[in-house]
């Protein structure tokens, strides 16, 4: 069985939801995820808390505003030959924690594994 190895990272585009689109229930950031993602920038230049999720129901993070966090999906390790990731078709929403934000954007950015070569 041979294996498929990344050689280098490459990057889905940036997502981003201005202020004035971010209310109290979860909304998409974007279109979901069109590679498996290893990393995950999250980053929060509002001026209120806001709350992202995988999901769209479960929170993953809260973030301060001018906050930012970055999840290393595969620093933890897995026994499949695919590795650890979150998954394609996978997407990041984001709302509010509480009260009304009144400047700036929540922002998503997903990198992935390219330029993939073969291991036997």
């Amino acid at each position: 069985m041979s294996r498929m190895l990344a050689s280098r990272m490459a990057y889905e585009p940036e997502r981003s939801t201005a202020f004035g689109s971010i209310t109290g229930s979860y909304v998409r950031m974007g279109d979901p995820f069109t590679h498996p993602i290893r990393i995950l920038i999250l980053q929060n230049s509002t001026n209120v808390a806001v709350q992202f999720s995988l999901d769209g129901v479960n929170t993953l993070i809260t973030l301060q505003s001018g906050i930012h966090a970055i999840i290393d999906i595969t620093a933890a390790r897995t026994n499949d030959p695919a590795g650890l990731t979150a998954p394609v078709g996978q997407g990041v929403y984001v709302r509010l924690e509480s009260g009304a934000a009144g400047s700036g954007s929540a922002y998503a950015s997903a990198i992935y594994g390219g330029g993939a070569e073969s291991l036997a």
